[in-house]
């Protein structure tokens, strides 16, 4: 069942994917170990026993195609109208201060991540409400940050611009899925060739340790290393996406200006770019986190109390001095 899923996934040019499973678990793990106290508790009760942020990570791109037990631990139903949140279609041409909800005309990545950190954030919210929510997050902040996830040449994210790299056929979404690995480049490609037979090569394995490693790897580098920027997650969002698309304009000249054929020196240009990515985006999921579940829902909770002993203070000095007692 799992690899028949997995054979229909990769079949699909979707232009949901982004960063591959060992990416996504990247930036959950890096979230992980940068929640505060109360956030990294409150984590814990939304999700079964033993289960990681990093376990979750993917989910949300198999509930586009089918249920799921995510995790192994709990039970997602398919949802198909998930598909639009992964992205926004940001025209390469598209200047640099553009309002970006004109290219949000129906639901996009930039609605889709603040109506779930909202679910994540209300208390009065259901467990199953939220724990769905914190998939979502965990993933989407991930998207935001893949440059081929905010940028639109009419082609899904680079899924229709075909590249060869040393003799193998691929495109430039593949291309950027395969880079937040440990592997090689062209192993990585050649794995995951149409017609190829990952299983038969122990891909699992290998995914899993060079996922594992690669994941060390960035959390080692970006050891102490803080990121707050002062402002709301929901603009952090806004700005990862912009900050996306002026990577993708360059990654897509880089495509135009060597007509669509990846030299040798691509993958030693291009993967610290992805892999600053993926840290980043570890350190803002860390922020949004702690902002819906963590001292930032403490300190909403604080202001709510206030607000209501400064309320009921004012209260009988703002009613109507003419209405009865």
């Amino acid at each position: 069942m799992r690899f028949a899923l997995l054979a229909a996934l990769l079949a699909l040019p979707a232009r949901s994917f982004a960063w591959g499973p060992a990416g996504h678990r990247a930036v959950a793990a890096i979230a992980e170990s940068r929640l505060d106290p109360q956030a990294a508790a409150q984590v814990k009760a939304l999700l079964p026993p033993g289960v990681r942020l990093a376990d979750i990570a993917n989910c949300a791109d198999v509930m586009i195609y089918e249920p799921q037990r995510c995790a192994g631990a709990f039970d997602l139903p398919r949802r198909q109208d998930t598909a639009s949140w992964h992205f926004v279609s940001i025209p390469l041409s598209a200047p640099t201060d553009a309002s970006l909800d004109e290219y949000c005309p129906g639901d996009c990545i930039l609605r889709a991540l603040p109506r779930q950190l909202a679910i994540l954030r209300d208390p009065n919210a259901s467990a199953e409400d939220r724990r769905l929510a914190l998939v979502e997050v965990v993933h989407l902040v991930g998207d935001v940050h893949q440059p081929l996830h905010a940028a639109d040449d009419s082609d899904w994210g680079g899924n229709k611009k075909n590249v060869e790299f040393e003799g193998l056929a691929a495109n430039l979404h593949k291309v950027w899925d395969s880079l937040v690995t440990d592997e090689h480049l062209k192993d990585e490609l050649v794995r995951f060739a149409p017609g190829s037979s990952p299983r038969a090569d122990g891909w699992m394995w290998r995914e899993s340790a060079a996922g594992a490693r690669f994941t060390d790897r960035v959390m080692r580098a970006n050891l102490g290393r803080e990121l707050r920027t002062g402002v709301s997650p929901e603009e952090t969002m806004r700005e990862a996406a912009r900050e996306s698309h002026a990577l993708a304009v360059e990654i897509y000249a880089d495509f135009f200006r060597n007509g669509g054929a990846i030299g040798p020196d691509y993958e030693a240009r291009m993967r610290p770019v992805a892999e600053e990515r993926i840290a980043v985006a570890g350190l803002r999921l860390a922020e949004a986190l702690n902002d819906a579940l963590g001292r930032g829902a403490q300190r909403r909770a604080s202001d709510r109390m206030a607000f209501a002993a400064v309320n009921g203070r004012l209260a009988p000095l703002l009613s109507d001095p003419w209405s009865p007692r």
